[in-house]
């Protein structure tokens, strides 16, 4: 039996559905995995992101490592996505985000998460873990030349160093 708590939740998440314009039917967009490049979007709304977390199932000690790891809070919450994804494996849906979001009283990013299901083609794991190789060696080679580079002293380059 659903408990009134689940009843609004299931009303809720069926409202949430239809903003974005997506179904709720087994096996729909909203059931396959988050790709990396949502969980990118996903940092750039999400706000508590150690609530999120903890309602995600990340335990304190993985938090905790986060923190201590990471001192920018998007970069803290880009790694709590991507742990949280790489222990469920195939259970890191936009459906559980945006029920965790949800259960957070936050229709507006559980709607932002829906949208972004609909949003693009899925890349498979290994895909992605290529596209991110290629990124980190872009990064690498640019660091290098920019080293070498006269220019290094006139440009202002953020994200390369």
């Amino acid at each position: 039996f659903f408990t009134t708590r689940s009843c609004r939740l299931m009303a809720t998440i069926q409202q949430v559905a239809k903003w974005a314009g997506v179904s709720l039917e087994q096996g729909s967009v909203i059931d396959k995995e988050i790709s990396i490049q949502h969980i990118l979007e996903v940092c750039t709304f999400m706000k508590d992101w150690e609530t999120v977390a903890s309602h995600l199932g990340l335990d304190s000690v993985a938090l905790q490592e986060i923190k201590d790891d990471h001192s920018t809070t998007k970069k803290r919450k880009e790694m709590m996505l991507r742990a949280w994804k790489s222990e469920r494996a195939r259970g890191a849906t936009y459906r559980r985000l945006g029920e965790v979001f949800l259960k957070l009283a936050n229709a507006e990013d559980a709607t932002k998460v829906f949208e972004l299901a609909k949003t693009g083609e899925f890349l498979t794991d290994q895909e992605e873990k290529i596209l991110d190789d290629c990124a980190k060696r872009v990064i690498k080679d640019c660091h290098v030349q920019l080293d070498s580079s006269p220019l290094d002293q006139k440009l202002h380059f953020p994200y390369v160093r």
